[in-house]
């Protein structure tokens, strides 16, 4: 990061204000450059975030060292702290990796984990956001593709789900071959 920081001055240009170059921004954009030395890995900007519970190897806590840096890193993508997008994230990357394959439980539990925090987060997004429209725009297009579990405990993309939250219709629906997304229980 010191390195980085050095680099800092060519990739900002300064006229009173400071402002990315959006060259530096787009060559960096999915780059994984920050050590995270708890880890013995490097990360990209985007899987931290301050004050997050880490889903390793999806999601970081920034370590406090970087504290001096984070200006810049926000520039990259760190947040400050977990957002819905963070959440979605470690969906589709566990999805990614685990597609056509069984879950194995460890990556099982951490998808019911980031999808708890994926509800709990947008309930605290819904709230700072006032208006309805542009809280469904701005929310759709940062969970795009948003995959959860269905009752197989397979992640699927949520367009292809239907949420049943009625247990009256459970039994009946087990038995019909369609995905449903059936509440947060374990």
């Amino acid at each position: 990061l010191n390195v980085l920081t050095d680099l800092r001055s060519s990739a900002y240009f300064s006229n009173g204000t400071h402002s990315t170059s959006s060259v530096a921004i787009e060559s960096l954009h999915g780059v994984s450059f920050v050590f995270l030395p708890e880890h013995a890995l490097f990360a990209t900007p985007t899987q931290i975030a301050r004050k997050a519970v880490e889903i390793p190897p999806y999601l970081f806590d920034l370590p406090d060292d970087y504290g001096p840096h984070i200006s810049l890193l926000r520039r990259f993508g760190t947040d400050v702290e977990p957002r819905p997008f963070h959440y979605a994230r470690v969906l589709e990357e566990i999805h990614r990796r685990y597609e056509n394959n069984e879950l194995d439980p460890n990556n099982l539990e951490k998808a019911i984990f980031a999808m708890e925090n994926l509800f709990l987060s947008l309930q605290t997004a819904s709230k700072k956001l006032q208006d309805y429209t542009l809280q469904s725009d701005a929310l759709g297009a940062v969970l795009h593709p948003l995959y959860l579990l269905n009752k197989h405990e397979e992640l699927q993309k949520s367009s292809d789900l239907v949420y049943l939250d009625s247990v009256m219709y459970r039994n009946f629906l087990d038995q019909i071959p369609y995905n449903f997304f059936i509440g947060l229980e374990v």
